[in-house]
């Protein structure tokens, strides 16, 4: 069964991800995954902002292009 097979068996997508998001064991994720589905969008970047912070990594230079594409 190739990607697309298994993809078209599955009834909901995008449940079915957050369920496997949710599986995993990592805490920030989870918590990640919990914003989300309250819409708490400035939580959410705010983990996103912190974990690039301590990956060394500048935020806003790698977000601009994704925003900013139409």
């Amino acid at each position: 069964m190739n990607f697309f097979d298994f993809m078209r068996n599955i009834s909901n997508p995008k449940q079915y991800v957050m369920n496997y998001i949710k599986q995993n064991n990592n805490p920030i994720i989870s918590n990640m995954v919990e914003q989300i589905e309250k819409g708490n969008t400035q939580e959410v970047e705010n983990i996103a902002r912190n974990l690039c912070k301590e990956r060394g990594i500048d935020f806003d230079k790698q977000f601009a292009p994704f925003i900013n594409k139409k």
